[in-house]
């Protein structure tokens, strides 16, 4: 009898907060009206396009990535590379076992 209880209890208070948060959250967290135009669109608040990046600036030759900040090496078995000390970054490994063809070789 009392499990049931408990059980009957549970899911009573998990409906209460499920219906509590979702009325309380528009109260405290509204969402974003869309604008409409005259024409009767819809204006996004997100560009239509992805913003183009410049590769040049972006990409930088390996060399010069692994001399500018101090690195722990790694050289195991199956993984190499190494780890940026500055914000303990894994930017270099490579797998040494990591085949990138389905050809049986």
């Amino acid at each position: 009898m009392e499990n049931s209880r408990n059980m009957i209890l549970a899911i009573v208070l998990s409906a209460l907060v499920l219906i509590g948060w979702s009325v309380l959250s528009d109260r405290f967290f509204p969402t974003p009206k869309t604008v409409t135009t005259k024409t009767g669109q819809p204006i996004s608040s997100t560009p239509a396009t992805a913003p183009v990046i410049d590769a040049s600036k972006t990409l930088r030759d390996v060399a010069v990535v692994r001399a500018e900040s101090p690195r722990v090496t790694i050289n195991t078995p199956k993984i190499n590379g190494s780890i940026n000390l500055r914000g303990a970054q894994i930017d270099d490994l490579v797998m040494s076992d990591y085949k990138e063809t389905i050809k049986k070789d």
